[in-house]
């Protein structure tokens, strides 16, 4: 398996880079940084949670948690919260220039990754080896501060991000002041949370929001799901969608790659005329090779109530799927596929710093007189 040297480096040092910088530990902050101190806490954040698991911090979330994780030092300190913030991150991910930081962004930044790599480093002639080694001992502790300040001190505008559904519509979100996600838009449709809920409403229209990315399985850069919008209180049909940060998007994998192997979950619905068949339990897989003489990209989905496919795209051709026709449970009635439908496949890859940690995306199949199924999906690795 090869990879661009970046990305060695990334996959050598950070836990970050597999599972998108989201900590691991119910969002629990990293400990034995600064006993006896309270994490920073913030009410939006915490609210957007019963939306999306996707990190959505804004400027003044990212210096106030600076703030919190600079009590205690006594040094010099007299540079922007934000431009800490952003040595830090660099200096934990391995990518800073050590060299090139003012002493006064410097040493505040230290300290927030810990106060012992300031004590052990701050002083040092060799900062730069220094912080190496410092890292080399104490691996674990570096990469939970990552994951840590990328989702807490790394401002990422929610405006970004755009997510696509099956039906054709495009999905944005928007916050207050405050950061908390207080609208929805589908088109040109704009619905307002209603507290601090799933749910949006329109006039008579009630959306419902529902990602895919649980407790047990965060992405932080990219979401997925299904949405629903009832009339009257009348629900209608459940819509898949996917999509993300358009500013952590992996424009092109093929020049980032040879291979990936991410495992996820799978939503979807199949309808067949005025019938409709949530599908459940599903799962996904992809496989993303570049090896041979074009890239060829790889998608299972495995389903409790309905029949597994694979669908396959090699290089620019059109996809292909294939059915499981020796399903395990038994298929309601009216729902089995011919085979013989069209299919399409849309995928999104993302990640901090041009690393693809996490997918989501969508795929299609429609029978011109039969099934027609819609699923989205998001993996990690």
């Amino acid at each position: 398996m090869k990879f661009i040297p970046y990305f060695i480096a990334c996959v050598g040092l950070l836990t970050a880079c597999t599972d998108g910088g989201t900590p691991s530990s119910g969002y629990g902050r990293p400990d034995n940084f600064q006993p006896g101190t309270r994490p920073y806490e913030n009410a939006a954040k915490t609210a957007n949670k019963h939306i999306t698991n996707m990190i959505i911090t804004n400027d003044a979330q990212a210096v106030d948690n600076i703030a919190s994780l600079l009590k205690g030092y006594s040094g010099e300190k007299i540079s922007d919260n934000l431009e800490i913030a952003d040595a830090a991150i660099q200096i934990a991910a391995g990518t800073a220039d050590v060299g090139d930081i003012d002493t006064d962004v410097l040493n505040p930044a230290l300290y927030v990754i810990s106060p012992k790599l300031f004590s052990a480093c701050g002083t040092d002639t060799d900062v730069a080896s220094c912080i190496d080694k410092w890292r080399n001992e104490n691996t674990s502790d570096m990469n939970k501060r990552l994951e840590y300040l990328r989702e807490w001190a790394q401002p990422i505008d929610i405006n970004d991000a755009t997510f696509a559904s099956t039906a054709g519509t495009i999905l944005k979100f928007a916050v207050d002041d405050l950061g908390n996600i207080k609208s929805i838009t589908v088109d040109d449709t704009e619905y307002t949370r209603d507290g601090t809920t799933n749910k949006f409403t329109s006039d008579n229209k009630t959306l419902t929001y529902d990602s895919a990315s649980a407790a047990d399985f965060k992405l932080s850069y990219s979401d997925f799901g299904m949405y629903n919008i009832a009339n009257d209180g009348t629900a209608g049909q459940n819509i898949p969608f996917a999509g993300g940060y358009e500013s952590r998007r992996i424009a092109d994998i093929t020049t980032v790659t040879e291979h990936l192997d991410f495992d996820g979950v799978a939503v979807g619905v199949v309808t067949n005329g005025d019938k409709s068949l949530n599908l459940k339990d599903g799962t996904a897989h992809l496989v993303f090779d570049n090896s041979g003489a074009s890239p060829i990209t790889t998608l299972g989905a495995k389903f409790s109530n309905w029949y597994n496919f694979t669908v396959t795209q090699d290089g620019i051709e059109s996809p292909a799927i294939k059915f499981d026709k020796n399903p395990t449970q038994n298929i309601t009635d009216g729902f089995d596929p011919s085979d013989n439908g069209s299919v399409s496949m849309d995928i999104g890859y993302y990640g901090p710093a041009g690393i693809p940690t996490e997918a989501t995306g969508t795929v299609q199949y429609n029978e011109s007189d039969g099934i027609k199924m819609d699923v989205a999906f998001g993996v990690k690795g």
